[in-house]
């Protein structure tokens, strides 16, 4: 007896009919199967040949898309290599002009002569993209007069003031006026003179406020400041017979003068503005002082052999 007839045998015994029952379920999940089977077996031996020609193009399209992907890595790994070398080279670039730019200002106000070079009035003086230009003439003064000069500023201020006022069942008006009468005078020196020029040329010249002791036959040289294309205006004065020199003006009167630097400080860069002026001023003061010392050495002609 085979196991399945046992089987069926005892589950007669416990319920009669089971047996049967579960002995027909069986053979109908047996005709199931095989049906199956059966109709699997032609769609598997249609599909395979489908199978066995897809396998080579997945393997292909998968060898390709690894490939793909592992090219695009390399470019992008390429690309962030690049990018990287871009941005140190672009960094290296900032720090160069930067340093370049600091080098530029700290020497900004430096000039390539010495006062003891003849070219060294022919040095302008740069603020960032401005610039100053210097000349001189030398000669002898022919004629000096100085005269001082008064000027008396007047002002009225006038206020009035009207008034009504109730007493009692009456009235009042008044009306009062008020007037200050304020003077203030204002003193100038005004100094011209003469100067036979080395060239031969008779030129007058004016200093106003500056009272310099000239007389005629000492030997001047007079240095000037302009602009491009602007009018010369006198900003030292040497006279060679006493051996002195005088700046006509400081380097912050200079600063007005041009507009050089005239940034107002806020409450945020009061610091930085105030050091940036200071320096300027003081380069210019420096500046007129090396110019005082030069008009010494060469406002005086060589004497001819």
């Amino acid at each position: 007896m085979s196991i399945l007839d046992d089987l069926k045998k005892n589950l007669n015994d416990v319920a009669p009919g089971l047996g049967d029952k579960t002995s027909a379920l069986v053979e109908k999940a047996k005709h199931l199967q095989q049906e199956v089977v059966e109709k699997a077996t032609p769609l598997v031996e249609k599909t395979a040949p489908l199978i066995e020609k897809a396998t080579p193009i997945v393997k292909d399209a998968g060898s390709k898309a690894l490939s793909f992907a592992k090219e695009q890595q390399d470019k992008t790994r390429k690309a962030i290599a690049e990018a990287n070398i871009q941005q140190q080279a672009a960094q290296q670039r900032y720090e160069v002009e930067q340093a370049q730019k600091a080098e530029q200002i700290r020497t900004m106000y430096e000039p390539r002569q010495t006062p003891d070079m003849p070219q060294f009035i022919e040095e302008a003086f740069h603020h960032e993209d401005q610039i100053i230009g210097f000349s001189a003439v030398s000669g002898v003064v022919l004629e000096t007069n100085k005269r001082e000069s008064m000027t008396l500023n007047a002002g009225l201020h006038t206020s009035s003031h009207a008034g009504i006022g109730m007493v009692a069942g009456y009235g009042s008006a008044s009306h009062s006026t008020h007037s200050n009468l304020s003077v203030s005078a204002n003193s100038a020196t005004e100094h011209e003179f003469w100067l036979l020029t080395d060239q031969g040329i008779e030129q007058p010249f004016q200093l106003s406020n500056h009272d310099i002791p000239l007389r005629a036959g000492q030997r001047i040289t007079l240095i000037f400041s302009s602009r491009p294309n602007g009018r010369n205006r006198p900003v030292v004065i040497i006279n060679h017979n006493a051996q002195r020199f005088w700046q006509l003006h400081s380097g912050a009167s200079l600063n007005a003068l041009y507009a050089l630097y005239t940034v107002k400080p806020g409450f945020f860069n009061r610091r930085e503005v105030e050091t940036k002026r200071a320096r300027l001023e003081k380069a210019l003061d420096e500046r007129l002082n090396q110019l005082g010392h030069w008009g010494f050495r060469y406002g005086i002609p060589k004497k001819e052999e």
